[in-house]
């Protein structure tokens, strides 16, 4: 597999590479990530204008070095001497980010020497091997040249062999390449006095000697390069010395170059470049084999620790420590960057015309201010909008590709004007103080992930198909306008938080409240008008556990709670319309309790009981109890007592014992504010006698004496006060565990408070009434 490699320019440490192919085609900015999101900064500004995608990428430092090239060999044991150092491997060293995955390696192994042989073309050296970083071509160094045989070109050139073809000529060397190495040198002239002298291979960092003018002092192999990047000092890719032999006994083989470049001979074989250098193998100087090039290697280096697979690995030392190094020394592999542990900041503002892409699979902490008005789209990885502060925006609609996350952290407010996106592993991660308004979130049916903050729904449909996770925020509407969420709620934490009490406005939750944790308690802030048309559903996986109602929003349960533990409500107003499981249930001094629903466990109220839904049945399955400060509001909505429940008026059913504390408030009210209020004063309805089971016991009624009947000047539908219109009383009475409230159309002439003498006739008779009328 190959991949890519644009080398960054130098003067940018953080690397920015930016390539555009026309004025129509799309910028491609890659941003370095491998030293993290604390210390990993990019912060020049950005233009959208005819589009902008970002990505991450694995800022590194390498080294690939080729194999050497083998030097020249002899001919037969009379002819064809002098054979030319290899060159040197070629180099290539620098930066770059890395903006794909993986990368193909490999190490180029030296060439081999020239042999002994009769064959011209098997006394030249051959060439090293290619050594490969995805598309970083360091080519193998030439090989040394034989008796009369140029030597060849490659990543340095291999020197020139024997001596020359004529008087005071000289075989050349080969080239080498640029950027990579150096030519070879050439051979000794030729004065026909048997002396020959080879030129010595090229270095990475310096040209090959020639041959010694008339002399048989062959030359020496040129200089490597010097690098630091393993943390110490090491030389790459020195050139192989030339071979030399002389009638006279004057011969003198070249040295190999600094870098790992083998020594000429004079007779026999010559020595081979070193091994993981890339140094060129020495030239021969008569009755010998040239000497092999030595192997390349690819060295890739980067600050910290990201996750990277092929190769050795190691921790830099020395010059080189903070980094982490990949080393390859032989055959084929694969450099593979873990991109999801990328991360940088991107503190840039950003503006134009064109849409944003973040297409990276690691992180970007986005600080800076995006004006742009074509959208935001997040195709892959993590895009967190801020970092806790005020920094971080977004222009535009915004749009999540599947797996994708946007995480925002920010402690000043934002709008999303459109929010999509959906597939498994997409998420929007609200985090920090400030709150995110999501206007149309129709098109996103993916997870909300709320754990500070709030999540303020802008539009009736804002997050129709959304699957909200609550850890700790809250979600509310953004005004005083009602919002529906369809989905269901999933609150994960110890406590969820609904509703905006500033806002003020009514949250209807068309699924289930799923409240899910390890811990024992939960609880539910109701901070404004929350409904809840399905279940409130407590996890309970090691018991029965608490679950506690706050906040003084108003909470209406159209489903079930299924909590079989405590339930309190210590503000505010709890609604059920539904019922509650068998866990006992608490109202707190100054809280509420209401609806038409049955409450499953005992009961004890110490706030107000205000039964139905202005006004409604209500059924307890257990005991109820009122305790010192209780209050009860008992409505009626029309000119009716039958005795057949009806929504007209407040009953309250229990199932077991009743019992009040003396200085429990019976307050009547005869205009709802849920329902059209058709009572009447004026009615002749008022001029009778008149009674209303209020409560229907099952068990004992205890306490009633006690309960105070709160005289009022009370008001009619149309308005009217009752001392206006009526001169008749209200009281209290118990009728065997029954309790009733009574009208008497002439007043006692005691008071309005509580009166229970002499009216045990008064209620037999009602009840008889109630018998004969079934």
């Amino acid at each position: 597999m190959s991949s890519t490699i644009v080398r960054a320019p130098a003067l940018f440490s953080i690397g920015l590479l930016v390539a555009a192919a026309s004025l129509q085609a799309q910028t491609v900015t890659v941003i370095a990530g491998n030293r993290g999101a604390d210390t990993e900064n990019y912060s020049t500004a950005l233009s959208t204008t005819g589009g902008l995608t970002l990505k991450l990428g694995l800022q590194v430092d390498y080294l690939v070095v080729a194999g050497g090239g083998g030097g020249g060999g002899s001919g037969t044991d009379t002819t064809a001497w002098g054979g030319g150092g290899g060159g040197g491997g070629g180099l290539l060293s620098g930066s770059v980010i890395l903006a794909d995955t993986s990368y193909a390696v490999t190490v180029g192994a030296g060439g081999a020497g020239g042999i002994r042989s009769g064959s011209v073309s098997s006394q030249v050296g051959g060439n090293g091997v290619n050594s490969v970083f995805g598309n970083l071509v360091a080519l193998g160094g030439g090989g040394g040249g034989a008796f009369k045989i140029q030597g060849s070109a490659g990543g340095s050139g291999g020197g020139g062999g024997g001596r020359g073809t004529g008087n005071n000529l000289r075989t050349a060397g080969g080239a080498g390449t640029s950027d990579q190495g150096s030519a070879g040198g050439s051979s000794r002239d030729d004065d026909s006095t048997g002396r020959v002298a080879g030129g010595g291979g090229g270095g990475a960092g310096a040209v090959g000697g020639s041959g010694g003018d008339n002399t048989s002092v062959a030359g020496n192999g040129g200089a490597g390069l010097a690098s630091s990047i393993t943390g110490s000092s090491v030389t790459y890719a020195g050139g192989g010395g030339g071979g030399a032999w002389d009638t006279f006994d004057g011969e003198t083989a070249g040295s190999g170059g600094s870098g790992g470049g083998g020594a000429g001979s004079t007779n026999g074989n010559a020595t081979s470049g070193t091994n993981g250098l890339g140094g060129g193998g020495g030239g021969v100087g008569t009755q010998g084999v040239g000497g092999a090039g030595g192997s390349g290697v690819v060295i890739v280096r980067w600050l910290g620790s990201i996750g990277t697979d092929g190769g050795a690995i190691s921790s830099g030392s020395g010059s080189a420590a903070g980094y982490t190094l990949r080393t390859f020394t032989s055959g084929t592999d694969t450099f593979d960057v873990i991109p999801t542990a990328l991360a940088s900041t991107l503190s840039s503002d950003i503006s134009g015309s064109g849409a944003l892409t973040f297409a990276s699979a690691g992180t970007v902490v986005f600080t800076g201010s995006a004006t742009h008005t074509g959208g935001t789209n997040v195709t892959s990885g993590t895009l967190k909008l801020g970092n806790g502060g005020a920094g971080g925006s977004l222009g535009g609609a915004v749009a999540l590709a599947t797996g994708a996350v946007l995480e925002y952290n920010r402690s000043s407010d934002a709008t999303f004007g459109s929010l999509s996106g959906s597939g498994a592993g997409t998420n929007l991660i609200k985090k920090g103080s400030g709150s995110l308004t999501i206007v149309d979130g129709s098109a996103y049916n993916a997870n909300i992930n709320i754990t500070q903050g709030a999540v303020l729904l802008g539009s009736a449909d804002a997050l129709d198909s959304a699957v909200i996770q609550l850890g700790g925020g809250a979600i509310a509407s953004d005004g005083a306008a009602q919002r529906t969420i369809t989905n269901d709620i999933n609150a994960y934490n110890t406590s969820a938080i609904l509703g905006d009490a500033v806002r003020n406005g009514r949250l209807v939750v068309d699924g289930n409240l799923n409240l899910g944790s390890i811990f024992n308690n939960r609880t539910l802030e109701i901070r404004s008008d929350v409904v809840i048309q399905g279940n409130v559903a407590v996890q309970e996986l090691y018991g029965a556990v608490t679950l506690a109602k706050t906040g003084t929003g108003t909470l209406t349960v159209d489903g079930s709670i299924n909590n079989s533990g405590l339930n309190t409500v210590s503000a505010g107003a709890l609604i059920v319309n539904g019922s509650t499981g068998s866990g006992a249930l608490y109202v707190d001094s100054g809280a509420t309790l209401g609806g038409s629903g049955t409450i499953g466990g005992n009961t004890s109220i110490s706030g107000i009981h205000a039964p139905g839904n202005s006004p409604g049945i209500q059924t307890f399955s257990g005991s109820l109890s009122y305790n010192l400060g209780s209050q009860v509001l008992w409505e009626l909505g029309a000119n009716t007592e039958s005795n057949t429940p009806t929504v007209m008026f407040d009953q309250i059913v229990v199932g077991a014992n009743l019992s009040f504390i003396a200085g429990t408030a019976f307050n009547l009210s005869f205009d709802p504010t849920s329902t059209v209020s058709t009572v009447d004063w004026s009615d002749a309805f008022w001029l009778s006698d008149r009674s209303w089971l209020v409560y229907d016991v099952a068990g004992n009624t205890t306490g009633l004496d006690g309960v105070v009947l709160n005289v009022q000047d009370w008001l009619d539908g149309q308005g009217d006060s009752f001392s206006s219109a009526l001169v008749g009383s209200f009281s209290l009475s118990q009728v065997g565990q029954d309790v009733y409230l009574n009208y008497s159309a002439v007043p006692e002439p005691s008071t309005y408070g509580l009166l229970l003498g002499g009216l045990a006739l008064a209620g037999a008779a009602i009840r008889r009434r109630r018998k004969n009328s079934k």
